[in-house]
């Protein structure tokens, strides 16, 4: 591995103009050097307790540099290693630690990420392994266990996958869950356990507010989150995002009393609320399929029918 190491750092080398030997370091040879050297200074082994903390300290700083999704274990070792000296644990007893940092800061050295001029010698350390992959985002050849495995297929590595991750937009759910909330209490309180409600996720309530509904009720135009709920739009029917219509609690409480919304509502509406019904049928077409084969199936009621009993004997 020390021969490995050196390679990595090794200056390229020809043979110029009348034989003189010419020599250079590109700036990822530049980088494994650093890199060689951090690892000699982390395995010295002749230093004192207050020498081994400064190191250790000097050499999570020096990591703070490069890719915190790649760092952040080795220098929690660091960190986990310092605390223990300062408590007063005797050296011999942190062999075990040092050679997990140790091997870990290897394993690091030969990923074509964090050191680029591993990516010349990659032959080199995965032999004839064939649990090597390339990544489609960073065009790399990496092994196997440098990526997360989602449905079935290795096509991104750990690195892009975090990167991708945060790089994506963060929703708060929290306006919308007194929603949900009230949805499904109304949906026990029916004794319907079969509804949809029990099964989509809070996203899933999030697109159906936000982008189908647009957060406001087709009566009042009420826009406050804050005083709008999800209801039946046929109160005879089971909730599904195409039976459903958003609006105010008063609201709420006529529209519960209605049977026929055609003899009460005006046409206008009822078309919009349909629009918005066809746009939730087709944007989730999978819950569609889900709910007609479990309906007709019998195991929703069958399931329902063991809570309920499970319940009372409760």
């Amino acid at each position: 591995m020390n021969c490995l190491i050196s390679q990595y750092a090794a200056a390229i080398t020809w043979t110029g103009y009348k034989g003189i030997k010419v020599s250079m370091e590109t700036i990822h040879i530049q980088r494994a050097k650093e890199l060689k050297e951090l690892y000699y200074i982390m395995c010295q082994q002749d230093t004192t307790i207050e020498e081994r903390i400064e190191l250790l300290i000097s050499l999570k700083y020096a990591l703070k540099s490069y890719n915190p999704m790649m760092t952040n274990e080795l220098i929690s070792l660091f960190e986990r290693e310092v605390n223990c000296l300062v408590r007063g644990v005797r050296p011999q007893d942190l062999a075990l630690l040092r050679k997990r940092t140790q091997k870990l800061f290897l394993e690091l050295m030969k990923d074509p990420e964090f050191n680029p001029e591993a990516a010349k010698h990659v032959s080199d350390w995965l032999g004839n392994q064939e649990d090597a992959y390339l990544c489609r985002r960073c065009q790399t050849l990496k092994p196997a266990n440098d990526f997360a495995v989602l449905q079935n297929k290795i096509d991104t590595c750990k690195s892009c996958s975090w990167l991708d991750d945060i790089a994506r937009t963060r929703i708060d759910f929290q306006p919308i869950r007194h929603i949900i909330r009230s949805l499904r209490k109304d949906e026990r309180t029916r004794k319907c356990l079969s509804s949809l409600a029990f099964i989509m996720q809070d996203k899933d309530f999030y697109y159906l507010i936000m982008n189908i509904w647009h957060c406001q009720s087709p009566i009042s135009e009420e826009r406050d989150i804050k005083r709008l709920c999800l209801a039946r739009w046929d109160v005879e029917r089971d909730w599904t995002p195409w039976n459903c219509i958003l609006l105010t609690p008063v609201e709420l409480l006529v529209h519960n009393e209605i049977t026929h919304v055609e003899q009460i509502y005006d046409k206008n509406l009822i078309a919009e609320v349909g629009y918005k019904h066809k746009m939730a049928k087709f944007k989730f077409l999978h819950l569609c399929k889900f709910d007609k084969q479990y309906t007709q199936s019998g195991l929703w009621f069958a399931q329902s029918k063991q809570m309920s009993s499970g319940s009372e004997d409760s």
